[in-house]
């Protein structure tokens, strides 16, 4: 389930973050239909509480070049995590 949200053909460029994307609200993250995540709505809202919070701190953000998203997976019970995102904070 995790791989479909990285399908090219649904994602214009699936291995990059874009949080503009148009469709990202087409995502399988918190699964679908019977087998929505109950957690959804709670972890929608701590993430929005520590993005704000996040941004706020920070004057700047920036990615860093030879950040690589396949080196940085490790499996898990849903297909693949997340293990570290390296970025520029200033």
């Amino acid at each position: 389930m995790s791989a479909a949200n990285f399908d090219e053909e649904m994602f214009e460029d699936a291995f990059s973050l874009n949080i503009h994307r148009p469709n990202n609200k087409k995502n399988l993250t918190f699964g679908s239909g019977p087998h929505f995540c109950l957690g959804a709505p709670l972890a929608r809202l701590e993430l929005n509480i520590a993005l704000k919070t996040f941004v706020q701190k920070f004057e700047g953000i920036r990615s860093v070049e030879s950040f690589e998203l396949e080196e940085n997976l490790t499996d898990s019970a849903t297909g693949q995590s997340l293990t570290h995102l390296q970025m520029h904070v200033f």
